[in-house]
C-alpha cells in the first residue's frame, strides 16, 4: 500500500489535533521519491494568537511547545511506517 500525502494528513488530523484544540489550522505534506526511498516533508500550520499564547505558557518563551508538536506528530508518522529518517515536521506561523 502506497502511503500518500492523503493518508498522511488523514492521520494527523485524527491523531494529532485533538491534543491541539485550535492550535493547528492545517497541514502541508510534499513526499519526494528516488528509487525505491521515499521522504515526506510535513509542515504544520499553527494558528498565530494561538501559539503565541501556548508558546509563552507559564511565562516562559522556551516551553519546548514546538518540539513537543513535532514528536507527536512523528510518533503518528511511525503508525504508518515512516520513521525519523524518512520525514521531516516543521511548524509554521502564517500570518493572514
Amino acid at each position: 500500500m502506497e502511503i500518500t500525502p492523503e493518508i498522511i494528513k488523514n492521520l494527523l488530523v485524527s491523531l494529532v489535533n485533538p491534543k491541539y484544540p485550535d492550535l493547528i489550522h492545517d497541514y502541508m505534506i510534499k513526499s519526494s521519491t528516488k528509487g525505491d526511498y521515499t521522504a515526506h516533508a510535513i509542515g504544520v500550520i499553527v494558528e498565530p494568537e494561538k501559539y503565541t499564547e501556548m508558546e509563552t505558557y507559564n511565562g516562559n518563551p522556551f516551553s519546548g511547545l514546538d518540539s513537543k508538536v513535532e514528536k507527536d506528530v512523528k510518533d503518528t508518522l511511525r503508525y504508518v511506517g515512516l520513521g525519523p529518517t524518512n520525514s521531516t515536521v516543521s511548524l509554521f506561523v502564517l500570518e493572514d
